[in-house]
């Protein structure tokens, strides 16, 4: 599985199981919404749940293959009922939003398929020392059957350290195992492509929801990033040097992935403030960023905060102070968790 026909079938389940989780939430809320944000919020699904099934595990200390057990029977079932659900919904007659590809569609894939094929053979990539943090807990994971007992430099018994760790190193180390991939297949090929997929659908979802939902303005908005980021790697202040040179690392999906996604969620309650399903996309894609990244614990927050401010005192509704206290309620939660123990 370590070849391109094995990262080819996990991108494939992967995304069957990120369109369907996407799709079923929307339907839960009674909402419709284009393919591209499915997929993309099915991810930020994917990994929220993953980050609840993977901690109480570790609080327990149970072995890395019950993990792994756990993962899989978790995400089985889900994907199964959701599939299920959808089966049902399409033959009651409910309305799938599916359109036959256009100009505009086929451009948008052909610079993200451009933007994949650089990032795997940009020669660039190199290891740097969070790489090590993550492929050293994944691999002691697999080959220990332990859950952060074993450093992941030296490889020395450390005990119990599940404080001061995220569930990223847990997720490709499960990835690894249910694939049958070498940990380092499953971060730089696997989790690489997704990550380059998903900044690209973030940039198109931002700039279709400004731009009053104009196809053409947001693949414009696409290209315009990916040849400015592909000029500025080397600037190792901007998310573009962690997406081309440091890829697919937990701080690389920070910046590219989990706080752009967090900037789209608070355009989405901007335009739709009172709307509970937008305080929900919130909720789930800060709780998704702080459980797969220790930066985040802190970042996350600043830029919510940040965020929020203006809007809640735009706003001046008592109640919004309130949903913007429990949408981040699980965070915290999940921060303090992380960093006390």
């Amino acid at each position: 599985m370590n070849s391109y026909m094995g990262v080819a079938i996990a991108l494939i389940v992967l995304s069957i199981i990120f369109l369907l989780l996407g799709n079923q939430f929307l339907r839960l809320f009674h909402r419709e919404d284009r393919l591209e944000f499915q997929w993309l919020f099915g991810f930020v699904l994917f990994l929220a749940i993953f980050a609840i099934v993977d901690l109480p595990v570790e609080l327990m200390q149970t072995s890395f293959h019950a993990l792994a057990y756990w993962e899989a029977a978790v995400f089985l079932i889900l994907t199964v009922a959701s599939a299920v659900w959808y089966v049902r919904n399409k033959s009651e007659g409910a309305k799938v939003v599916w359109k036959k590809p256009d100009m505009i569609t086929v451009i948008f894939l052909v610079l993200i398929v451009v933007q994949v094929i650089y990032g795997m053979n940009n020669r660039v990539y190199a290891s740097y020392y969070d790489t090590s943090y993550y492929n050293g807990h994944a691999l002691n994971a697999i080959y220990t059957d332990t859950v952060y007992e074993y450093c992941p430099y030296t490889g020395l018994y450390v005990g119990d350290a599940t404080e001061w760790n995220d569930s990223y190193p847990m997720l490709i180390a499960v990835l690894a195992k249910c694939f049958g991939m070498h940990t380092l297949v499953v971060i730089n090929r696997v989790i690489g492509i997704l990550e380059i997929v998903a900044v690209n659908l973030i940039i198109y979802e931002i700039a279709f929801r400004l731009s009053d939902a104009r196809r053409t303005v947001a693949v414009w908005t696409v290209g315009i990033h990916a040849v400015m980021s592909l000029l500025c790697w080397e600037l190792s202040e901007l998310n573009e040097y962690f997406l081309w040179v440091r890829m697919a690392e937990s701080k690389s999906m920070l910046a590219n992935v989990y706080l752009p996604l967090v900037l789209l969620a608070l355009i989405m309650i901007a335009q739709e403030i009172e709307n509970k399903y937008n305080w929900c996309v919130l909720a789930i894609i800060v709780f998704a960023g702080v459980s797969m990244s220790l930066s985040g614990i802190f970042m996350i927050t600043v830029m919510v905060g940040v965020g929020m401010l203006p809007i809640l005192l735009y706003q001046r509704k008592l109640k919004n102070w309130g949903y913007a206290v429990l949408c981040m309620l699980p965070s915290v939660m999940m921060g303090a968790i992380r960093l006390l123990g």
